[in-house]
């Protein structure tokens, strides 16, 4: 699988949830969150990381209404979201790791986004239910 495969498959599940795409990030505005989706490109190889990023209503950053990733104030990796799944994640976002062929990783990568990324971010889409995650450590990791 190549990243436009890979872009392909998150941009099916993400805007059908109402993100919207720009460069290598999606973005959606609710409940007083900004919420960010970024798949970030390792500079050693084909793996990618996820990154889930949550700007509350009336906080400027940088780059507002599209910030990059780094500069959101509150982020967190997915595999770090997801300790006990690290490895297979890992693995997924992997493009160099040939134990998935192009069809079970797409269909890997589509079971993700529902079973795990859509329900985290759905889960802190208002800022009463981020206060209260960062409040009981989900942030921490």
């Amino acid at each position: 699988m190549d990243r436009k495969r890979l872009v392909s498959l998150l941009d099916d599940s993400l805007i059908a949830r109402g993100f919207l795409r720009k460069a290598s990030s999606w973005y959606r505005q609710s409940g007083g969150v900004l919420q960010v989706f970024n798949l970030q490109k390792s500079a050693y190889g084909g793996q990618f990381y996820v990154n889930l990023c949550f700007v509350p209503e009336g906080m400027e950053v940088d780059g507002m209404p599209t910030p990059p990733e780094h500069k959101c104030p509150i982020r967190i990796r997915l595999d770090s979201v997801y300790p006990e799944r690290s490895d297979v994640i890992k693995a997924v976002f992997d493009l160099e790791h040939m134990r998935l062929s192009d069809e079970g990783r797409a269909v890997a990568v589509t079971g993700l986004m529902r079973e795990l990324i859509l329900p985290f971010m759905d889960a802190h889409d208002e800022v009463a239910k981020l206060r209260q995650a960062i409040a009981h450590g989900t942030f921490e990791r």
